[in-house]
């Protein structure tokens, strides 16, 4: 080597030295590359430390209020933050103290709890407590504020006593929704359930499964004349969602007390308690009147020849309810006790000699069994006439347990003007679904909905007790029933009010 080379060599070999030594601006001197951690919050590099451990123990040290607040021994760094290892030669190191500032300022610190998460159609719902069993506890809690409570525990115990001639054996109960419970690392910032008093994290806890917020409840304050059907009409509420909202009280037949307060708020489950009862009842078979034409009489002229007398039908179904209302109801078996004894009536045919026309039209007070009963024997009522639902009132009849398919009659004779068809089970945004309307003259209209299928077509003159249509589940619907509405001069009436 010459010596211009052996020069060149030295030179280059002090430099490399040189360049291994870095001088920082904290003063930190590195000789050689060395393992240090690089901290990420939500994918964003916020620093470069030196012991990922340090850090950790950092938080939880800093973090005595989170501890005493929430009762746990540890609080961790939040849930988006990642620290990875790699090597480095220059970097400026952070100490953890400045890495900690910056992620307080930015996201929350993190605890061990469980995660529930509840499938919802739009968006799932997720709940954080720090106890299992608050979560387990509430569930059941808001189960029994669904299902009649000593029945309830009879069923869990079973211990159900057997129907002997009416009453109710509770066959399955089940929350409907798809919950998942897993044990994870929870943000401070949101609600979590919880409470050094695990009861009162419960309570908390079944106060937002049933009414969906936690928000100041409104009440009402009891008078002596109150009853819970006044209280429930008074604020625009079905008599079921009153008594799921103030699960403490026995029953619809629940005594009330001067200043007692009771909840009025709507309810907005957040979950579908599902519960299947096998029941027996027995209800009453209206008699119908059968009329026999008598010229020797006038027109407008009646006689009872023989009075009309109701029979009792045993009926056995099997009913669907969700969140306290009935969904679907299916008869299994009905058994007539006392035959219905037909009324017969004489009407006269003769005409008078004064001059003028006579309009043969159904008189709307007419006598009882006149108007006979829309569905076959061994039917029951899933909804009544002008109970609420969700603040709106429902002005018709809900009739159900003949099953999908079973005839549907009209309930005098009339013609029909107006009808729809072609529209599926539970498919279709169209409130009634299938339905015939009959006009029956006198300003009475009658409407017949959720058809499984239509038989009469616009136009058509029907008579009293033929078949219209066949029950279905068409439109908005939630299982297999009739919806039976009454009209009279345009304004809806109760369909009672007809028998």
């Amino acid at each position: 080597m010459n010596k211009t080379g052996a020069i060149f060599t030295i030179f280059l070999a002090f430099v490399l030295a040189i360049g291994l030594v870095f001088i920082d601006n904290a003063g930190d001197v590195y000789y050689e590359a060395q393992d240090v951690y690089r901290v990420y919050l939500d994918g964003n590099s916020i620093g470069i430390i030196r012991s990922k451990s340090d850090l950790e123990a950092y938080i939880n040290e800093k973090q005595n209020a989170i501890k005493e607040q929430y009762n746990v021994s540890r609080v961790y760094e939040p849930n988006n933050l990642k620290i990875e290892k790699e090597i480095t030669y220059n970097e400026k190191i952070s100490s953890v103290a400045e890495v900690y500032n910056k992620i307080s300022n930015e996201k929350a610190f993190t605890i061990d709890g469980y995660i529930v998460t509840i499938k919802k159609k739009n968006d799932d719902l997720k709940l954080y407590v720090l106890d299992k069993n608050v979560f387990t506890d509430a569930i059941n809690e808001t189960v029994k504020s669904f299902v009649d409570k000593d029945k309830y525990d009879a069923y869990l115990r079973e211990q159900q006593q057997d129907i002997v001639d009416e009453g109710t054996i509770i066959e399955n109960v089940y929350i409907e929704d798809d919950i998942n419970i897993k044990k994870g690392r929870i943000p401070v910032n949101e609600k979590i359930f919880y409470d050094h008093d695990s009861v009162s994290a419960t309570k908390e806890l079944t106060k937002y499964l049933i009414f969906g917020n936690l928000d100041k409840q409104k009440t009402y304050k009891c008078k002596s004349s109150d009853t819970l059907s006044s209280i429930a009409e008074a604020n625009k509420l079905n008599i079921k969602e009153l008594l799921v909202a103030n699960n403490d009280l026995s029953g619809e037949d629940a005594l009330l007390y001067d200043g007692q307060e009771l909840v009025v708020n709507l309810i907005d489950p957040q979950i579908t308690v599902t519960e299947v009862t096998h029941e027996v009842d027995k209800q009453v078979v209206k008699y119908d009147t059968i009329e026999q034409k008598d010229s020797s009489m006038y027109i407008g002229q009646s006689k009872t020849i023989k009075k009309g007398e109701n029979g009792i039908e045993k009926v056995t179904k099997k009913v669907q309810r969700k969140n306290g209302f009935i969904v679907s109801a299916v008869g299994v078996s009905s058994e007539v006790l006392k035959e219905p004894v037909d009324k017969i009536v004489k009407v006269g045919t003769k005409r008078t000699t004064w001059s003028g026309s006579y309009i043969g039209s159904i008189n709307y007070s007419a006598p009882d069994g006149y108007w006979s009963w829309p569905t076959k024997s061994g039917y029951c009522l899933t909804s009544s006439y002008g109970e609420y639902r969700s603040y709106e009132r429902h002005f018709a009849l809900d009739i159900s347990c003949t099953g999908l398919g079973s005839p549907i009659y009209a309930v005098q004779g009339g013609t029909v003007t107006e009808i729809a068809t072609g529209y599926g089970n539970n498919t279709s945004v169209v409130n009634y679904g299938n339905y015939v309307e009959i006009n029956h003259g006198n300003g009475v209209v009658t409407l017949y909905a959720h058809l499984n299928s239509v038989n009469v077509s616009v136009g058509q003159v029907v008579s009293k007790k033929q078949v219209i249509g066949t029950m279905g589940n068409s439109g908005f619907s939630f299982g297999t029933h009739l919806h039976f509405a009454v009209y009279r001069n345009g304004s809806v009436v109760n369909p009672f009010s007809l028998y």
